[in-house]
């Protein structure tokens, strides 16, 4: 029998799975109406633009830099 806890991340790593997998199927749908018969060798190039697109704005949202509390009395 497995520990909680693995059974936990192994429930965590198959859901995270499925939903890889439908982001996938959706961009690949997206992909197939803008060029039918794409080779797979552009879809993967489609996933790439896409998960640097998702790296980019994870910076640019993680980048913000929130100003210091000001130091004046109320």
């Amino acid at each position: 029998m497995l520990p909680a806890t693995q059974k936990h991340s192994e429930k965590l790593v198959r859901i995270a799975t499925e939903f890889g997998i439908s982001v996938v199927q959706e961009i690949a749908a997206e992909a197939l109406k803008h060029k039918p018969g794409m080779s797979l060798i552009n879809f993967v190039k489609v996933l790439d633009k896409y998960v640097e697109n998702m790296d980019q704005n994870i910076t640019t949202q993680t980048s913000i830099v929130t100003p210091p509390p000001s130091n004046k009395p109320s």
